[in-house]
């Protein structure tokens, strides 16, 4: 990776972890075949993956608004970051 690009490690809770072992185990249980299984698994994952790129890049939008409303407070109102 190059100096200038942008790495972020996406941690996974532990509500996260217990909903995927409960996934996991209810899945087992279907019986599917190696073919089908591996659709599910993928297609599981690209659901996770839009979820999480979706909430980041709204947590950035709502941020930067956050931010944008601070800057327009008068100083000295007395709010969080006065």
């Amino acid at each position: 990776m190059k100096n200038d690009e942008l790495a972020l490690e996406i941690e996974r809770t532990h509500q996260f972890m217990e909903a995927a072992e409960a996934l996991n185990s209810f899945v087992v249980k279907l019986n599917l075949d190696t073919k089908q299984n591996n659709e599910l698994v993928r297609l599981m994952c690209a659901q996770i993956k839009a979820a999480e790129k979706g909430g980041f890049a709204h947590g950035v939008k709502v941020g930067v608004e956050a931010g944008k409303q601070i800057e327009r407070m008068p100083r000295g109102y007395g709010g969080i970051l006065s």
